[in-house]
């Protein structure tokens, strides 16, 4: 069974040789030990000079499973490790054949303890954990830093410390580090089942590494888990730079203003108001007695960016509703306080989306954004102290309240566990104004939220508890360009249950969870329940980021080789992304609604349906068409109840691929797409989307940042009439159409001439009407609405085939 866990875990890349005798020690007359080898396999593609294999999930999972026996009793320990061949004991090995001298250790050594040598005399029957636990502690090992193969079972799932050399390690801790991640490491781990160690054979002679079942595990777990990487103290460099990077904060508007800040405070002070009195009708119309009227109570507390303290000006304001058992969402929330915040006069642009993943309610009170969720304990009477980092406030609270919550425990905990809090929250500001720049914020499209930023810095801040912004910065280009994901981002270990609340509430586990094996950048909550909170990313948005870190890591390495204290060079660092000069082939995704507040519904629904079509290319194209898409939507001010979004598309060859040309066929991805997106219980006439494909030449000037110039394209005629779909800025939409043929024909005239010259094309088989270059969705709707094309029938849909004869950078 272990062998079978260990490969599936590893996804078949570690065999497992395991030897079919036992082995026992003269000297210790109740032990068994057994053997097993196991060899790494490297990937076709793997070019990397070590491989690491992470296999301290599935030995733990493997004591689980042993300890099931039913008859076990005091004394009957399991124990399960990792050794090295030249570290396997005599008793083990033939007597007939020679071995090299392997190096004795003395019994002083005890840096990380793990592997025990052959003179260490191990506890024969312990029934007290905490005797086993210092037992195990008193067990050396020196490990062998020229080993060329390593296998882990690490002391956590952090893998923070893969490339020691450029992290600014002491000798001493750099060496350590060395032979754990390089050369492998005992992992102890504590069972109550049969004593089990040994080894033998031929076996030992072709395998690189084998696992000795043995002694216990170690207790200094938890304590060196989360050490930091290096305690060095800011020269006089990194504070004269820290100094220009807060002057540039400044200058680029990061900070509110103090009459912002105070009318924030004034709008969640009339907010608390209006949910305690919200509470106490409910309470009154619902029947209770009065001395329940009288106690009924709602608190508000905030968290995201305001909690952190690094919002912005004209940010939104996350903030949590916790009402009493009695108080419901479905009706009392979404019915009875909507009615009293549209009463408000001060509140406009109220939408409450019930549909979503975490129900909420968005409105702007005097013209900040709020972001209202709701969560119903398990309280008759909410106190006005009420610490919602207690646990047991979990138990049995439906799944939308344990996701409403689990936002404000976060982001207490990262404050917590961070040393320094206003160095923490001058390096977020700095990672979020980056991050806005560079487009690669937007946790709906696939980027970095808010949240998954604030996890990143505070394991940098772990990692440099010492160091200044400035250092962090850097720090934290140099950590993530670095990371090898899908590796997890861990502020504290996995609690897998938590005191009184239920252990049946799910928690991120890759090895038991199919879903979460599949998650390309996994930064986990520190807060019971953990969670993913990047489940969004994918591998084209992951590309994207990770070219991102390496860009700014390359730039602060620069800055500090060069020791300039030039703000010019800093400003590099928040350049915005020239995304319309990225790519030569877009997709633009048009939707439109009939009035303002159909078209916050819509536009709500449908960006949280865009990652679907970045993920549904990616698989139909077997990863080879990449998508980037722009974290932003954009509108035309001509039309007002129209918005656009892009997606750039960058094509990947595969190595065995010599064709000149690569096509890709995403005609049914984008009926996909359409029908997902047309799910939506909400949906109303009037309410459409379209798909096009455009190339950079003809991106909307309303879409073209205005202090970027762009070079002047071909004007064309309207009359102009061969094979296009896509209108042009000039191009009027028809408003109404109720016959098919008008619509056809209303189609053909909204024409773009396409350049000869073009390396790169998109054709569209002359299968349809559209003999076109481009694609053109039409909608199935009873009511045809504007500002696009529909009908009452379904219109011909054309493929959308790619053509890509350059690659590499567009």
């Amino acid at each position: 069974m272990l062998t079978l866990k260990i490969e599936r875990d590893t996804k078949g890349l570690v065999h497992c040789h395991p030897h079919p005798d036992e082995f026992s020690d003269k000297r210790r007359r109740f032990r068994r030990s057994y053997f097993m080898g196991l060899q790494g396999r490297r990937e076709d593609n793997d070019t990397r000079k070590c491989q690491v294999f992470d296999i301290q999930f599935t030995v733990k999972e493997f004591r689980q499973t042993v300890r099931m026996y039913n008859s076990v009793k005091p004394g009957m320990v399991i124990n399960v490790w990792h050794a090295k061949r030249r570290e396997i004991p005599n008793f083990a090995w033939p007597e007939n054949q020679t071995r090299k001298r392997r190096r004795l250790i003395p019994s002083t050594v005890t840096t990380n303890p793990s592997k025990a040598t052959e003179e260490t005399e191990f506890p024969e029957k312990s029934t007290n954990c905490n005797e086993v636990e210092e037992a195990a502690t008193s067990i050396p090992v020196v490990k062998d830093s020229d080993e060329k193969q390593a296998i882990n079972i690490p002391k956590s799932t952090s893998y923070e410390k893969r490339d020691v050399d450029d992290l600014g390690l002491s000798n001493q801790t750099r060496n350590r580090t060395k032979l754990s991640h390089r050369s492998g490491f005992c992992h102890f781990i504590v069972v109550l089942l049969s004593e089990i160690a040994g080894g033998k054979g031929h076996l030992f002679s072709h395998s690189f590494h084998h696992f000795s079942l043995k002694v216990q595990m170690s207790s200094s777990r938890d304590r060196t888990l989360w050490e930091p990487i290096s305690t060095t103290e800011p020269h006089q460099y990194d504070l004269i730079m820290n100094k220009h990077l807060e002057k540039i904060l400044e200058d680029v508007g990061v900070y509110e203003s103090r009459e912002e800040a105070i009318r924030r405070e004034e709008v969640l002070g009339r907010l608390d108001q209006i949910v305690k009195s919200w509470v106490k009708n409910v309470t009154q119309k619902k029947g209770f007695i009065k001395h329940m009227v009288e106690e009924a109570n709602a608190k508000i507390f905030s968290f995201g960016s305001y909690r952190l303290g690094v919002h912005g000006p004209g940010t939104d304001i996350d903030t949590l509703c916790v009402g009493p058992r009695h108080v419901d969402r479905d009706y009392d929330f979404f019915v009875e306080l909507q009615k009293l915040l549209v009463a408000e006069p001060d509140i406009e642009e109220l939408q409450p989306i019930t549909e979503a993943h975490v129900p909420v309610m968005k409105f702007k009170f005097k013209g900040i954004s709020i972001d209202l969720l709701y969560a119903k304990l398990l309280l008759w009477v909410i106190p006005e102290d009420l610490d919602l980092s207690d646990d047991s406030l979990l138990q049995y609270l439906d799944p939308q309240s344990v996701l409403s919550l689990n936002g404000s425990r976060c982001t207490d905990q990262i404050l917590k566990m961070v040393a320094n809090i206003q160095h923490f929250r001058t390096t977020l500001r700095c990672i979020r104004f980056w991050a806005k720049r560079r487009g690669v914020y937007s946790n709906v499209s696939g980027f970095l939220g808010g949240v998954n930023l604030a996890i990143l810095v505070a394991r940098v801040c772990q990692m440099f508890p010492n160091a200044v912004p400035s250092m962090l910065v850097s720090k934290f280009f140099k950590v993530y360009s670095q990371w090898r994901w899908p590796n997890p981002i861990m502020l504290c270990s996995i609690k897998r249950s938590s005191g009184f609340a239920p252990s049946s509430l799910s928690v991120w586990d890759p090895r038991r969870n199919v879903r979460d094996r599949k998650h390309m950048m996994p930064i986990i909550t520190p807060a019971y329940p953990s969670r993913n909170s990047s489940y969004n990313v994918s591998s084209s948005t992951l590309r994207v980021m990770q070219e991102e870190f390496k860009r700014g890591y390359e730039i602060c390495k620069k800055v500090n080789e060069w020791n300039t204290t030039n703000n010019e060079w800093l400003m590099t660092l928040f350049e915005p992304l020239m995304f319309f000069e990225k790519h030569k082939n877009y997709l633009q995704i048009d939707i439109a609604a009939r009035n303002d507040a159909d078209l916050r519904s819509w536009k709500g629904w449908v960006e949280s349906r865009l990652r679907l079509l970045t993920l549904k290319i990616e698989r139909d194209t077997k990863g080879l068409l990449h998508c980037h898409p722009h974290p932003d939507e954009f509108s035309d001010k001509r039309r007002r109840f129209r918005r656009s979004y892009f997606m750039g598309l960058q094509g990947r060859r595969e190595e065995n691929d010599t064709k000149k040309c690569q096509v890709f066929d995403i005609q049914f991805t984008v009926k996909e797409f359409r029908q997902t997106v047309m799910m939506y219980n909400s949906v109303k006439p009037g309410m459409v989307i379209n798909v096009w494909h455009v190339k950079r030449k003809e991106i909307p000037n309303f879409a073209w940042p205005e202090n970027q110039t762009r070079k002047r394209s071909r004007l064309i005629p309207s009359t102009v009439t061969t094979n296009s779909s896509k209108p042009t800025d000039e191009t009027e939409f028809p408003e109404k159409s109720t016959n098919c043929n008008e619509v056809e024909e209303a189609a053909a005239s909204m024409l773009v001439a396409k350049d000869s010259d073009e390396k790169q094309a998109i054709n569209i088989p002359k299968s349809t009407s559209y003999e076109s270059k481009k694609m053109f969705v039409g909608e199935e709707c009873e009511e045809l609405v504007s500002p696009f094309i529909t009908t009452q029938s379904v219109l011909p849909k054309p493929a959308i085939i790619f053509k890509f004869t350059t690659l590499g950078k567009q």
